[in-house]
């Protein structure tokens, strides 16, 4: 698991993807590292659901398919490891236990 962890996260919705799979969609709210002020978690929604679209239509095995719920733990940002755009999201699987961290690229340049 990634040295930070999410504590806290928030529901933003739900989605059903193309192949009829259920996904909760939330952000972190507070990690190991750092918290995210309280209100702000909601403008990670539309970003977030364009990201599962996207990774859907061009990367289907991306998500792995024991997928239950996708966790926003960093917005839109550029890493040396990672230099498209991208969102850092957690996995989690019906139990709430930690799949892997995922990097879902978005369309910002």
């Amino acid at each position: 698991m990634s040295f930070n962890q999410i504590f806290f996260k928030k529901l933003l919705t739900e989605v059903t993807t193309t192949g009829g799979k259920e996904l909760a969609l939330s952000a972190a709210t507070k990690t190991s590292v750092w918290y995210r002020p309280e209100g702000t978690e909601q403008l990670l929604k539309e970003p977030l659901e364009k990201a599962v679209k996207k990774a859907e239509k061009e990367n289907p095995s991306l998500i792995p398919a024991n997928t239950a719920e996708l966790v926003v733990r960093e917005s839109d940002h550029k890493s040396k490891a990672d230099m498209r755009s991208h969102l850092t999201v957690v996995a989690l699987d019906a139990k709430g236990q930690y799949i892997e961290t995922l990097h879902l690229p978005t369309d910002k340049k």
